[in-house]
């Protein structure tokens, strides 16, 4: 199968895609063209036509299995569809390349988030943050750990770094950890 794009075409797939994802030294290792399946990937997660997406990652997993970023995104889509075992072996696979991959450890927190495995989800978002401090989503949901843990301090802790950096929180939130530190 051979894809052919235009310029406009390139421009839709540039806005769409994430330009870093061939960032992993396995790029020049494969023989096999696989970058093309990388683009259309992308850009049908971009649009978030999951199930297509999948499919051409999954042929870039064959293709060259150490793109951590492509693994990662398997990961992430499989966790959209509720295969968590899925997604959680996908999210292992990234961190066995790169085990300080920010956004797999953020997704793999998100996961267990999900689970209720509070303790757990806290712990990712640590390491993931300790990898990038700039990582703001993973202040979002480490305040969320926490607040489910009833660390209200620690919540208000890390609601305020989003806080501090910038970021985009949400007021209500905010105002129910003041209440609840100021009552603890």
């Amino acid at each position: 199968m051979f894809i052919y794009f235009t310029h406009s075409t390139w421009f839709r797939i540039d806005h769409y895609s994430s330009p870093d994802i061939f960032s992993s030294t396995a790029v020049k290792e494969s023989p096999i063209c696989y970058k093309s399946y990388v683009i259309k990937g992308s850009y049908l997660y971009g649009i978030m036509e999951y199930d297509r997406a999948l499919t051409d990652f999954l042929t870039v997993e064959l293709l060259n299995p150490k793109l951590y970023k492509v693994l990662n995104r398997i990961g992430t889509i499989y966790q959209n569809f509720g295969e968590l075992n899925q997604a959680m072996n996908y999210y292992n696979k990234a961190l066995d390349i790169k085990p300080d991959f920010d956004e797999a450890l953020y997704n793999m927190g998100n996961l267990y988030l999900t689970q209720k495995k509070y303790g757990l989800a806290n712990d990712l978002y640590l390491k993931c943050l300790a990898t990038n401090k700039e990582f703001i989503p993973a202040y979002n949901n480490l305040a969320l750990a926490n607040y489910y843990q009833g660390n209200y301090t620690k919540a208000l802790y890390h609601l305020k770094n989003i806080i501090i950096s910038g970021g985009f929180y949400n007021l209500d939130f905010y105002y129910t950890l003041i209440s609840k530190d100021y009552n603890q």
